[in-house]
């Protein structure tokens, strides 16, 4: 059995940095697995343990407690709130240390949480696991004409993860838009953020790929959700979510 690229990376990354490695020949090989390279596997789980155990130790770090479970679901879920709510809070925080205008509301798609958060204590895993894509939070300049569009998105998924939004969903239509705690006038760009996977178009927001005036937060959306989880923990804080109507839907 051979060691993986990133294992031999690992290793090679102790070597000196006098070294000079080029490649220049590759060879493949098939070998044939069988109950009698007990031995060889010994090997190679002695050598990948250490970085396992140190893989390990850090998603089971924990960074805080959490009062309730919570799942996404739609027009409204825990998850989504708090997801939203928690990439919100920390895009606010760099655009203010950065200099950049404030963010107005946020918006994520239910895909992309791929699990759930439960009650009580909560682990670096727990996030890797809600979030394991490497998706980052980027910032959107989005203009008046296209937000119908995107409330048409929200409106055709039953409903988003959002935070800084509300609106109400009757006979398949957005109504009573509010958004940073304002009705919105329809004539006014708004400031949105967003993963780079939805902000390049993905889940069929094509209407959005082509917005130029966008800003790269430079932070992954797990990041950003430990971090606030974390900031929670230091101000003595537990995660709790209480539903509030940001979407409704009759």
């Amino acid at each position: 059995r051979c060691l993986s690229p990133l294992l031999v990376a690992i290793a090679l990354s102790g070597c000196s940095s006098k070294v000079s490695l080029d490649l220049t020949k590759t060879e493949t090989s098939q070998v044939r697995m069988d109950k009698s390279q007990t031995a060889s596997d010994s090997i190679s789980q002695a050598m990948i343990s250490p970085y396992k155990k140190k893989i390990d130790d850090e998603l089971s770090t924990v960074i805080g407690v959490s009062d309730q479970a919570m799942e996404k679901a739609t027009p409204e879920g825990l998850l989504g709130d708090f997801v939203t709510d928690a990439c919100l809070a920390q895009a606010k925080q760099i655009c203010s240390a950065r200099g950049y205008a404030t963010p107005e509301f946020c918006f994520l798609n239910n895909g992309g949480l791929r699990s759930t958060l439960p009650n009580g204590t909560l682990t670096k895993k727990h996030i890797f696991e809600l979030m394991p894509f490497e998706n980052e939070l980027v910032m959107l300049e989005v203009p008046a004409a296209k937000i119908p569009l995107l409330t048409d998105f929200i409106v055709k998924k039953g409903g988003v993860p959002v935070s800084g939004l509300r609106m109400l969903i009757k006979n398949e239509k957005a109504e009573s838009l509010e958004i940073g705690g304002k009705t919105y006038d329809g004539k006014s760009m708004v400031r949105v953020i967003t993963s780079d996977y939805l902000a390049a178009g993905g889940d069929d927001l094509v209407f959005l790929a082509d917005i130029k005036e966008k800003q790269y937060l430079d932070i992954k959306v797990r990041d950003a959700i430990i971090n606030y989880i974390v900031e929670q923990k230091k101000a003595g804080k537990n995660i709790r979510v209480n539903l509030d109507g940001r979407i409704q839907k009759r």
